[in-house]
């Protein structure tokens, strides 16, 4: 596909060069731009603008906007307060070839240098960006460091505390050892203060305490007092009183009451070293936390068993649920197997997909209409094996053949394409007549099928080269065609065919690429052209006066084939072969790329002096072979030589509103030439 140039506008101050290139109707995410030193592009198909500038520009300070009317590149200059004049640097049919080369090579150097230094700015970046992932490395490091130490110092300071408690503990139990006190292992209360005597009181006194509180309990207040006042001591007469079973009870519940406390120290004691253990424990968990980061992967999940869904079953696992479908499988197996259940009791074994050929034509469809022809032919083969041994009632095989020759016909086996479609035409025409054969056909779908089977036919006999098969068939069709839009072309295809019974001769071809060129066939016309072109040039030379008429208009017709074949080429957007064949046929006549305006100018006087029949024809030739390579040569961007060809063209131009638009065109290129609007 050919690019097309989009419009531009520029201007410069001392500092600065703007160029806005107006590109619509494409996405903005498609567009693509380059800047370097020298040269500016913009790539949004189908619109391309390649610029090599005047000047030097500071590309890594080049800005581009992109807006919904196209692109603005602003560039600063490389030398300020510099005047350019214009903004591209070109060269024309006149430059040399060290001055095109200077050019190439000076836009060579400006792109290889853009993407040095794009690659060493991505390098910068990329080293910058590493560095920092370093320095964040390193400072988690140091934050892990800093936690780590912390957990120890804590630990460290615990650890002596609990040394210097022990260590306390211990002297403190020399000491008493020392001084002739009980023992650490002793049972009595080590951890008491008191001297012995004053303990000895201590114990006295609670037995005594002890035994006026069993006294008031067992004695009556007479008693207690009558005991009292005679003996002028509670504590004899308690003693005598009391017995010393109840005095033991007394003493085991006093025991019990220490117990109790001392249990109560115990779970105190006990509760406070659960919170230190628990905050060790947290400790530790976060210093486990912060030293573990990357925990191991668990262990895969054991895998579940699958689930299990069950759908209705059918007479087939893998074709398409239709109801209709299913009544003919079925039938079809009560005919073959003798039952209808699907049970292993059947003796064939193989898939019914590769069994049943609706089925394969139904997938040999899909094949064609996705583009794999040779897996189609596949699946129709297969189908048409399978249907010749039972055949289906309703004219599937004629379908089925006409589809695998539609098939041979894009893999271009021509032969098997004819082959099918009379196979399917003389089955066609069986169960037209016989009808116990197969169905009989309705009027409408008869003449539908045959006439496709006969254009089908007719189309691979003319790509073998068998003009009379073809135009034995196109006339068969043309009695049953459809419409009249469809006769018309019928028409046109077997004057093609019947042509090619019969020798041509260079007219009869260009006047059969001419009808294709106005019916819409672009390449079918290019094809008549080329074998116009093909034909044998009986004389040569220039025209002169004494040149036989008929050497002179065979010149004149393949000049004419030259300048239509290049018309071809232009509609396709193939330039450069437009561009030569316009050359070419003004080579005919000997005026190649010197033919110019005033060339023209002196060849009109001429012509029109001349009374030659030819004269007008030749005018009328060669204007077409010029306003064509001027359009070529716009599109290859040769502006200058396209603007050269307007001239010429304007000076063959029989009226003047030809001539003057003719001139404006080369005002047009000649000023995108020289880099302005």
């Amino acid at each position: 596909m050919g690019f097309i140039t989009p419009s531009s506008t520029w201007s410069e101050s001392d500092a600065e060069v703007t160029v806005r290139v107006v590109i619509t109707g494409v996405p903005r995410s498609s567009l693509d731009l380059f800047a370097s030193s020298c040269y500016l592009k913009v790539n949004a198909p189908p619109y391309l603008f390649s610029c090599d500038l005047y000047g030097e520009i500071v590309d890594d300070k080049c800005v581009a906007t992109v807006d919904e009317t196209g692109v603005v590149f602003r560039c600063p200059k490389a030398v300020v307060g510099v005047q350019w004049g214009r903004l591209r640097r070109e060269f024309n049919k006149h430059s040399s070839i060290e001055e095109r080369n200077v050019l190439a090579e000076r836009r060579r150097a400006s792109v290889e240098q853009a993407h040095a230094r794009v690659v060493a700015e991505r390098e910068l970046e990329l080293k910058k960006q590493q560095e920092t992932d370093k320095a964040y490395l390193e400072k988690q490091w140091q934050i892990e460091r800093n936690r780590r130490e912390t957990i120890e110092q804590r630990q460290d300071v615990e650890i002596a505390e609990e040394r210097e408690r022990l260590k306390k503990w211990q002297e403190d139990g020399d000491k008493r050892a020392a001084a002739g006190g009980p023992s650490v292992d002793s049972d009595e209360d080590y951890d008491s203060d008191d001297d012995l005597e004053t303990r000895t009181a201590k114990q006295r006194n609670t037995r005594q305490a002890r035994e006026r509180e069993f006294a008031d309990s067992i004695l009556t207040p007479e008693a207690l007092v009558a005991a009292e006042d005679g003996d002028g001591g509670g504590s004899k007469i308690v003693s005598q009183s009391v017995p010393d079973a109840a005095l033991d009870a007394m003493v085991l519940n006093d025991d019990e009451d220490d117990e109790e406390t001392e249990k109560k120290l115990k779970q105190t004691k006990l509760l406070e070293e659960r919170q230190k253990a628990k905050a060790r424990a947290k400790l530790d968990a976060i210093a486990a936390k912060e030293a573990q980061k990357s925990r191991p992967v668990p262990p895969p999940r054991p895998r579940q068993s699958p689930v299990s869904i069950e759908f209705t079953k059918l007479e087939t696992d893998h074709m398409p649920a239709r109801a209709s479908r299913e009544k003919e499988i079925k039938e079809w197996k009560r005919k073959n197997n003798g039952s209808t259940d699907g049970s292993d009791s059947n003796k064939d074994k193989t898939d019914i997909t590769s069994r049943e050929p609706i089925y394969l034509k139904d997938k040999g469809d899909s094949f064609f209409k996705a583009g794999d022809f040779r897996s189609a032919v596949v699946a129709y083969t297969t189908a048409i094996d399978t249907e010749k041994q039972a055949p289906h009632p309703d004219g599937v095989l004629i379908k089925i053949l006409a589809n695998r020759a539609a098939c041979f016909f894009k893999v271009d086996e021509f032969d098997l394409a004819v082959e099918d479609c009379g196979d399917a035409l003389d089955l066609l025409a069986k169960e037209e007549t016989d009808a116990d054969y197969g169905a009989i056909w309705s009027i409408d779908a008869l003449k539908k099928q045959r006439f496709k089977l006969l254009v089908r036919r007719a189309a691979a006999y003319g790509e073998l080269g068998d003009a009379l098969g073809a135009v034995r068939d196109l006339q068969i069709a043309l009695l049953i065609a459809p419409d009249e839009e469809t006769k018309e072309k019928l028409e046109l295809d077997l004057n093609e065919a019947k042509r090619c019974l019969t020798p041509l001769n260079i007219f009869e071809l260009r006047a059969t690429g001419d009808e294709r060129y106005r019916a819409g066939d672009v390449h079918g016309a290019e094809k008549a052209y080329s074998a116009a072109l093909a034909m044998p040039v009986g004389v040569g030379g220039d025209v002169d006066d004494d040149d036989d008429s008929d050497a002179v208009s065979t010149r004149l017709e393949r000049s004419l084939a030259f300048a239509n074949r290049a018309a071809c080429f232009l509609q396709q957007s193939d330039h450069g072969a437009a561009h030569d064949d316009c050359d070419e046929g003004l080579d005919v006549f000997g005026l190649g790329v010197g033919f110019d305006s005033k060339s023209a100018r002196e060849a009109a006087e001429t012509w029109t002096d001349d009374e030659n029949v030819y004269s007008e024809k030749m005018k009328n030739v060669f204007t077409k072979l010029l306003h064509r390579r001027a359009a070529a040569a716009a599109h290859l961007f040769r502006y200058e030589d396209a603007a050269l060809d307007y001239e010429a063209c304007a000076a063959l131009a029989n009226d003047e509103e030809t001539k003057q638009q003719l001139v404006k065109d080369a005002e047009t290129v000649r000023a995108l030439a020289s880099g302005g609007d």
